[in-house]
């Protein structure tokens, strides 16, 4: 047993623990890669569908009767040219708004699931090494 450190013996530390922060920073590196790529596959996947959907609404049947009317200004004026009554208008207003709030509608947050929360673990995990 020896009771004194030489300066190989903490040469030799140092290259390990140098070693060891290399290691574990390019498994942090390769971890967040994987969960960039799987979260940019995901998030493109649900606003894809969300498009979709979006689109099915705004060409269903409903709004049909806005197609002769491309700003809400024209339904107005059809209204004070008494080419609609007023119950008309309101109703194609209310469809109007309706329409705009589909048009406007955001997929909100940011794309968590399982994988996800077990890639962050992970890297966490790195990170006490």
């Amino acid at each position: 047993m020896r009771l004194f450190v030489t300066h190989k013996d903490i040469e030799d530390a140092k290259k390990e623990a140098q070693e060891k922060i290399r290691a574990r920073n390019k498994a942090m590196a390769l971890i967040e890669d994987v969960k960039a790529r799987y979260i940019k596959e995901k998030t493109r996947a649900r606003s894809k569908k969300a498009a979709l959907e979006k689109d099915a609404l705004l060409s269903s049947p409903k709004f049909k009767d806005l197609e002769l009317y491309e700003k809400r200004q024209d339904i107005i004026e059809a209204y004070g040219f008494d080419c609609i009554t007023m119950e008309e208008s309101d109703r194609l207003e209310a469809l109007w708004d309706e329409r705009e709030e589909i048009r406007n509608r955001v997929e909100d947050g940011f794309f968590q699931d399982d994988v996800t929360r077990a890639l962050h673990e992970d890297f966490m995990s790195c990170v006490v090494l």
